[in-house]
């Protein structure tokens, strides 16, 4: 790994350094799964995308996948029906996906613009109560 100095000393502005331990209270360097408690039968999908993947982990350009099937995508390459099919699937519950989110079920969400992804394991889900992270 290199470093670069703020203030270059004997005229080395990029100095290799070994590489920090990761945090892991973060949930970019974290090997574990965020665990998610919802009512899979109430929330829509814009709530959780919006107030949960944007907001709560400040990703700006999620890719969210169930398995190998894509159910949200943001980005200037995709195709005009995929772009609407990203929006329907926005207004539905969590429940009511092509890919349907329930109890135990693991979803893989990816920021495009940082480059890495977590694996975001939703368990504990309810049909009385809803909880926001």
């Amino acid at each position: 790994m290199t470093y670069c100095l703020e203030h270059p000393s004997r005229k080395m502005l990029l100095m290799p350094v070994e590489p920090f331990e990761p945090n892991q209270s973060c949930y970019v360097c974290s090997e574990i799964p965020l665990m998610l408690e919802v009512n899979t039968f109430y929330i829509k999908f814009r709530d959780f995308v919006e107030n949960i993947v944007r907001a709560k982990l400040g990703m700006s350009f999620p890719l969210i996948m169930h398995g190998s099937a894509p159910l949200y995508e943001v980005g200037d390459d995709l195709e005009v029906d995929m772009v609407a099919n990203y929006e329907a699937n926005l207004e539905k519950v969590l429940s009511e996906l092509p890919s349907p989110i329930t109890g135990g079920t693991t979803i893989t969400v990816e920021d495009l613009l940082m480059k890495k992804y977590n694996e975001y394991g939703m368990a504990n889900f309810h049909s009385e109560a809803s909880v926001y992270a």
